[in-house]
């Protein structure tokens, strides 16, 4: 029983590794803000146009150029007003082959609009040697800032009893 447990097993993980990798982009907080805004920006291999998002990943092709860009999924984002869930999950080890997942709905933010010129944001100061210590600036948020934000992120305001540090993942 045990070698047909094994060999189901190892099939069971070739398979999800052959499978392309899951982006988690716009599934987690990207930055805080001072206000206590969140931003929720894309990942690398995501595509964002107004409120769709197509997720891309690069196979081999046959032909002699290498890779191409392939689409593999898409969604649409939460418009201005929409509630998104806040949840934080943890993987617990038993002991055994596959360890088992925690996950617990910490609350809830709204989705507000992603206008934020004036206001400040905390961003870090390179340092100048290997030795010193990493600083952070308070900087307004200007309208190339922006401007940028809208183009990759969108903005909510969570619940006041979250504590956005624990915040893992977002769902909507």
């Amino acid at each position: 029983m045990q070698p047909k447990l094994m060999k189901t097993a190892l099939l069971i993980v070739f398979l999800l590794a052959i499978q392309p990798v899951s982006s988690y982009g716009f599934h987690r907080i990207s930055e805080t803000l001072p206000s206590n805004k969140i931003l929720i920006c894309k990942d690398y291999d995501q595509v964002k146009t107004d409120q769709k998002i197509e997720v891309y990943t690069k196979r081999f092709s046959n032909s002699r150029s290498g890779r191409e860009l392939v689409k593999t999924d898409e969604f649409m984002l939460p418009k201005e007003g929409q509630v998104i869930s806040l949840h934080h999950n943890e993987f617990h080890s038993t002991g055994k082959f596959f360890p088992k997942t925690h996950t617990e709905l910490l609350g809830t933010a709204t989705v507000v609009s992603p206008k934020l010129v004036g206001e400040s944001r905390v961003v870090n100061l390179i340092p100048k040697g290997k030795r010193e210590t990493i600083e952070t600036k308070t900087q307004i948020i200007t309208e190339q800032d922006e401007a940028n934000i809208v183009k990759n992120c969108f903005v909510a305001v969570p619940d006041k009893t979250i504590k956005i540090k624990d915040v893992t993942s977002v769902s909507f």
